[in-house]
């Protein structure tokens, strides 16, 4: 017996599964799973451990990937079990996420908004690394979270194109997952490529990308810190980077859409 939440992060819905799922069957189940749920645009294997002092969670994305959103989403399925359980803890430090694709951890704050309804935020691990990279013959800037990369381009080509060229450069470089952020002054499109789940989406929201930009962002400024809203397609994500202390933080609003799931045919 297989369960299941499904989230919605400014659009970029997310299915988290609650059942221990052994690595090597994580992506027929979560191929499986997408089709049962074709709103969704990623799925992830989380757990998250009783009070014990520290809270965790952890967090496994089905392509070994990095996702910012799944992360915030395993601090509020933490949150969503304990409501279930009629447990209220406030969570002073945050709950502390391992994820998928980084040594480093993603501290989730997650706090009642409504009906279903979490206001989130995460701090995000710094990115490993930040260069150039040729994309199409064009050198272009790039993030790189460890289990996902980002591209960071301020024209867009054409969907097709788009899409080509991601295929081809993550093929390329041999990396887990590559996004084309596609940025025009407070607005950002993200495109996104698995290769191992070979999922192609253009996201509805992307947090791993929009933390990308975020660190260019502050990296690039004479202050060393950037911080606004970015207007991606699903939603708004608001964040704050400080390229000289190393951190990331973004915020958004989380929707429950529905869970617990119970599948007992997989």
């Amino acid at each position: 017996m297989l369960k299941y939440y499904v989230f919605d992060p400014a659009g970029n819905v997310t299915l988290l599964v609650d059942t221990y799922i052994r690595t090597k069957d994580q992506v027929r189940i979560a191929a499986e799973l997408m089709k049962r749920e074709p709103l969704c645009e990623q799925v992830g294997f989380a757990r998250v451990c009783g009070h014990n002092g520290k809270p965790e969670g952890h967090l496994r994305m089905a392509g070994g990937e990095f996702c910012g959103n799944a992360s915030m989403c395993t601090g509020v399925l933490k949150r969503v079990k304990e409501k279930n359980n009629g447990i209220s803890r406030l969570y002073p430090d945050g709950i502390d996420v391992t994820v998928s694709g980084t040594k480093g951890r993603v501290n989730v704050r997650a706090a009642a908004a409504g009906e279903d309804l979490w206001a989130a935020s995460g701090t995000m691990p710094w990115p490993k690394s930040m260069g150039e990279i040729t994309v199409d013959g064009r050198k272009l800037p790039y993030v790189d979270h460890g289990g996902i990369v980002h591209v960071i381009f301020t024209e867009r080509p054409d969907r097709k194109t788009a899409e080509r060229q991601i295929r081809k450069a993550c093929e390329e470089y041999a990396l887990k997952a590559l996004g084309f952020m596609f940025l025009s002054g407070n607005e950002l499109e993200p495109l996104v490529y698995v290769r191992e789940m070979g999922t192609l989406y253009w996201e509805n929201a992307c947090a791993s990308g929009t933390a990308a930009v975020a660190a260019w962002l502050s990296e690039n400024s004479e202050t060393k810190t950037a911080e606004g809203e970015l207007k991606e397609p699903g939603g708004t994500v608001s964040f704050f980077a400080d390229a000289d202390n190393n951190y990331v933080t973004l915020g958004t609003k989380i929707r429950l859409v529905k869970g617990p799931v119970t599948v007992d045919d997989l």
